[in-house]
């Protein structure tokens, strides 16, 4: 990683075994390499020119002949000829990118597109990219040039509009010291990793506070953009958006995306889980699912989807929203859902069989109670007993 790149062309960056490796399997390092690259004078055009065109040919590159692949290098290589005849001219160059990206991604019928060459990354392409660390007991924030880990069962994470990052009272970073330039603040994400048996509170730049459950990642920018603010979630959070008309604030997961300018609500969406939710308490959102189907929300509503069924009903809202004061509220549902949902709340395993999982209760735990307390609780409803065996808890139906 000592090679100087700041006068590399598009096409020179594709012929870079080092670029290639760097941008398919990217690592903190490697992120933090690049963008000094940028700072030290590479052309963030080409370079983001570079990515795009990786990342659309590894799209579809099982799917591709090596003949249509050698193809698709020539005509890149051909683009990269034009773009070099119009450098002097940036404005010309710009189109002639845009023109030559589409006309490769319709020929080869690449649905994948790394959207805003030229402004912020989608964040969730962003979140596929970014390294996950393998599973810690610590909760894990990632800033673009350290991790920190967060010990507790809970912590409190805000962002002021200056910069600074506190951690549970105390500051531990200057999130805009690497990017004085505040459109390239917005090329910036960070990550929090919260494991099982974990929660935090995450205070966003804008003022979006951010209650986030077991088992969750949120990435996000270090600041957000000025025509948009984006978050990506794999778990469920619990949101009180800081009204922006001018900013939507757009959360996207796995299966959905969900719109607002301001408001409060919950979305659950596990990439583990077949099921995926949106509950709003005030205000309204959208709701766009990858299938193209979208829907609004009033208050006291339930977006669900499950196996690409969607559906919306009235809901008492505190049963969804009351995790992030450790209340857990449930009405007629199944006891696998319950169990499973304690099981990541307190990052323990808890293992049944069908007959338990078929089980439905009504009732409300208090889940700041220590599991083996909530577990007694249950089984004073519901024809169940359990047992520990080492770290695992173990449930069997009793009776008839």
């Amino acid at each position: 990683m000592n090679k100087d790149y700041t006068k590399y062309t598009t096409e020179k960056l594709l012929e870079d075994d080092f670029f290639i490796e760097s941008n398919t399997s990217p690592t903190l390092d490697t992120i933090n390499f690049w963008k000094g690259q940028i700072a030290g004078g590479l052309d963030e055009q080409e370079y983001q020119l570079a990515v795009f065109f990786l990342r659309s040919i590894r799209v579809k590159k099982e799917q591709m002949s090596n003949e249509r692949q050698d193809l698709l290098w020539t005509r890149i290589k051909d683009s990269n000829k034009i773009l070099q005849m119009q450098r002097n001219r940036r404005f010309r160059s710009f189109i002639w990118m845009v023109a030559a990206c589409v006309t490769v991604l319709i020929i080869f019928s690449i649905s994948y597109i790394y959207t805003n060459v030229n402004k912020t990354p989608d964040v969730e392409a962003i979140a596929r990219e970014m390294a996950v660390t393998p599973e810690a007991d610590d909760i894990q924030l990632v800033l673009p040039d350290k991790q920190i880990p967060i010990s507790g069962q809970e912590s409190q994470i805000e962002y002021d509009a200056k910069g600074t990052v506190v951690v549970n009272s105390e500051k531990i970073a200057d999130a805009f010291q690497s990017s004085a330039n505040s459109s390239k603040r917005s090329l910036e994400f960070n990550q929090l990793i919260v494991p099982n048996g974990k929660r935090s509170t995450l205070i966003l730049e804008d003022g979006t506070k951010v209650w986030v459950n077991a088992g969750s990642r949120i990435v996000y920018p270090v600041a957000f953009a000025d025509k948009k603010r984006e978050i990506y979630v794999n778990g469920e959070v619990f949101l009180e958006v800081a009204p922006d008309k001018n900013r939507p604030f757009v959360v996207k997961t796995k299966e959905m995306d969900v719109q607002v300018l301001g408001t409060s609500f919950n979305v659950m969406a596990y990439e583990t889980d077949e099921s995926a939710s949106v509950v709003l308490v005030t205000g309204s959102v959208q709701v766009d699912t990858r299938d193209d189907e979208d829907f609004r929300l009033e208050p006291n509503r339930m977006f669900s989807y499950h196996k690409g069924e969607c559906d919306i009903k009235d809901v008492n809202v505190n049963d969804y929203i009351l995790w992030k004061d450790g209340l857990y509220t449930y009405r007629s549902e199944h006891l696998s859902v319950i169990l499973d949902r304690l099981s990541r709340y307190y990052g323990k395993k808890i293992s049944y069989k069908s007959d338990v999982a078929d089980l439905r209760c009504s009732g409300k735990l208090d889940m700041q109670e220590d599991l083996e307390v909530v577990l007694d609780g249950l089984s004073q409803t519901a024809p169940i007993l359990y047992k520990k065996v080492g770290e695992e808890y173990i449930l069997v139906k009793v009776g008839k």
